[in-house]
């Protein structure tokens, strides 16, 4: 920042702390309302042009400015037009020859700061404005400029010239971040709450440099009861910056310099009779009337569905967006027309916590159902319908409006006795749109699997919202009762093996002359007890769809023994609800231990006696003598110190032992067992089968 060189009077000092001075300061601004890290937003705080000297003077005299609307002082010039402020005469003090509000109004422009802050300063620091006493210390102190409070005044600032100017001045340096030393950027700062340390601070997020600024020149912070008291006094209060957002709100608008400084044109209004489905758009231009770049947080349009507090349509927002002094730029938004009926919408602007809405709250739209109708009518492909019948139901549907209309999809819902849910179809246009005067064709099959009314009609859906486009038509399904008739293919092994897979294939025939779907078709199993014993069940498929008098065959229903009790199982079929067994309940199988041996014997040590705590291996080989595989969990070599501890030589599992001559009916087994104890082992084979252990030849015993 360059030198500046002015003429002033030098009076006394003042505290940078104030608090509030006159009756007219009993009505607080909304403190609920104070952000600590945007007091105030960088267009009101850089607006010179917000009020001429006039201004200045006519509302110090609607403030009945006791010290201030008559007072004058020491000219303040910047003869280079360059923000250096110089003298043009001599450096002497003489007689005054500015008044406040020319003073004011010229450091403002010099500095590019708007008159409104300082008014607002002159009077939290020293209460200038609405004061009724004026002793000459306040006038040398007006701005608090060169006062710390902890610290005595700087008298080379003494002066209301030097004040208005160097007050100004370092706002603007602040501001500008030009001047040597800086104390408060944007971001994260601890700010205290008062100059007295014992306090306290927290972390402030300074959101914009006009706020920086404003804590670069008082660094403290209100604290909650500062913020209660309104104007008033608290413990550990400070009230510099408080008592600017105060005066700041109850003096002028804070949205004012931002909304007077950049003006909106509407460049394309929306439909002002649009469909539900029909996009609509608006196009606007913002001009940047103020000196300085001002850049916008987000630009957009406001939508309210019903009334101006509606629910919220708002056609989007974009930002940030900088527009440069003197310059415009467009936006254009689109919106999805949702809803019937009025519609308001309205351009706004968001900047620093501050919204602007222009246009007077909106230009009111008037929405419609969309114009459509079935070009095709719904038909069904039956003309009578049998309950487990499918049928074609189909329609297409044209748009009759002049603009493309959005639909998320259409359909034919189809509802049984009005509430169960049979829809054939739903389609989407290309694009989610339908263009003018474009059709979009629907067609889905509806198996009607129940007796009884159904109800079916043509609908279109646009965000969560069905509208219906024809009347309904109502359809009967009648009951056809099923006649099937069962063959068997194969019938289950009636002594089947512990770990044998039981197979039932069979064929199933549809005698009825019309389709029959049925629930279910599958093989019961029950163990011990046909009517309630234990499940087994060997599974079941469906829903299964038979066309008249088709025959099906079914070969993959198996299931494996799993315990040595009488096994139960036959065929039957579920329709509506209603199980029809066959076979008298089935067949009867009784399971039995499996026929297996040890086709190599059990060998310790290759038949050499093993030696006292060394490995040994352990090895035989097991075979299948079933004629059908056998499954296992597991199958190894147990070891027993004593019948108590455990020294297994090896276990294998879970698998599978091919059925007798064939490939795999047998698995070998070997396993190293470490004797490191004198005394009795018994070893043998052993297969678990289901959970259930079996002995494999016969144990042998070994004294060590």
């Amino acid at each position: 920042m360059k030198k500046f060189i002015l003429i002033t009077l030098v009076v006394s000092c003042a505290a940078i702390m104030a608090i509030a001075f006159s009756p007219q300061a009993a009505k607080a601004a909304d403190l609920s309302q104070f952000r600590a890290g945007l007091i105030i937003d960088d267009a009101s705080f850089t607006d010179n042009q917000s009020m001429t000297t006039a201004d200045i003077q006519a509302f110090l005299v609607k403030k009945n400015s006791v010290c201030l609307k008559d007072f004058r002082s020491l000219s303040l010039h910047d003869d280079n037009h360059d923000g250096v402020v110089q003298d043009s005469t001599t450096e002497q003090y003489g007689p005054g020859t500015m008044s406040a509000a020319e003073l004011i109004k010229a450091a403002a422009d010099i500095y590019h700061i708007s008159p409104k802050v300082i008014l607002v300063t002159l009077q939290k620091e020293q209460g200038l404005v609405t004061r009724q006493d004026c002793p000459a210390w306040r006038y040398n102190t007006a701005l608090g400029y060169g006062c710390p409070d902890t610290a005595p005044c700087d008298q080379s600032a003494y002066g209301f010239t030097r004040q208005i100017d160097y007050g100004t001045y370092h706002f603007r340096g602040f501001f500008d971040d030009t001047l040597p030393s800086v104390p408060f950027g944007t971001g994260n700062h601890n700010i205290s709450y008062s100059p007295d340390p014992n306090c306290g601070s927290s972390v402030v997020n300074i959101l914009n440099r006009a706020t920086a600024s404003l804590y670069s020149y008082t660094p403290y912070q209100p604290n909650a009861a500062a913020l209660a008291a309104g104007y008033g006094e608290a413990p550990c209060g400070s009230y510099g910056n408080r008592n600017f957002y105060n005066y700041f709100n109850d003096w002028f608008n804070p949205s004012e310099a931002i909304r007077t400084g950049v003006v909106m044109t509407t460049v394309t209004a929306p439909d002002t009779t649009p469909a539900r489905g029909q996009t609509v758009t608006y196009t606007v231009s913002f001009k940047n009337n103020l000196s300085e770049a001002v850049t916008l947080d987000a630009v957009g349009i406001v939508g309210r569905q019903g009334s101006i507090n509606g629910a919220n349509r708002d056609f989007g927002w974009v930002g940030p967006a900088t527009l440069q002094p003197g310059t415009s730029q467009q936006f254009t938004f689109t919106s999805l027309v949702q809803d019937t009926g009025a519609l308001y919408a309205w351009p706004a602007i968001n900047y620093q916590g501050i919204y602007v809405h222009y246009n007077n709250w909106g230009m009111a739209m008037s929405a419609h159902e969309p114009n459509l109708s079935l070009s095709v009518p719904l038909s069904s492909s039956a003309s009578s319908l049998t309950a487990g019948q499918t049928a074609t139901l189909s329609a297409t549907i044209k748009n009759n409006e002049d603009q493309p209309i959005r639909i998320d999809t259409v359909g034919i819902p189809v509802r049984y006795y009005d509430r169960y849910n049979y829809d054939a179809a739903w389609a989407t246009p290309s694009g989610n749109t339908l263009s003018a005067g474009a059709t979009q064709a629907v067609s889905g099959a509806v198996h009607f699997d129940k007796a009884g009314p159904y109800t079916a009609w043509v609908s279109w859906m646009l965000n969560g919202r069905y509208t219906t486009i024809s009347s309904p038509i109502g359809y009967n399904a009648t009951n056809a009762t099923p006649d099937f008739t069962l063959t068997y293919i194969e019938t289950p092994n009636p002594s089947p093996a512990l770990g044998e897979d039981v197979v039932v294939k069979f064929k199933l025939k549809n005698n009825r002359g019309v389709p029959m779907t049925l629930d279910a078709v599958g093989v019961v199993g029950r163990y011990d007890d046909p009517y309630n014993g234990p499940n087994r069940d060997f599974g079941w498929v469906g829903p299964e769809s038979f066309a008249a008098n088709e025959e099906k065959s079914y070969t993959t229903f198996a299931s494996n023994v799993s315990e040595l009790k009488n096994f139960y199982a036959w065929v039957a079929l579920n329709y509506r609800g209603t199980y029809v067994h066959y076979n008298n309940w089935g067949f009867r199988m009784v399971p039995r231990i499996p026929n297996l041996t040890l086709s190599s014997p059990l060998t310790i040590n290759s038949g050499n006696p093993p030696t006292f705590s060394q490995p040994a291996t352990v090895t035989t080989t097991v075979k299948n003598n079933e004629p059908r595989p056998l499954r296992f969990n597991a199958i190894g070599i147990p070891i027993r110190f004593y019948n108590v501890y455990n020294y297994d030589a090896t276990w294998q599992g879970a698998g599978t032992l091919a059925a007798s001559g064939q490939s795999g009916d047998s698995v070998q087994l070997s396993g190293t067992v470490n004797f490191d104890k004198h005394g009795p082992y018994t070893v043998w084979t052993s297969i678990n089968i289901q959970g259930r252990y079996i002995t494999i030849g016969n144990p042998s015993t070994l004294n060590l």
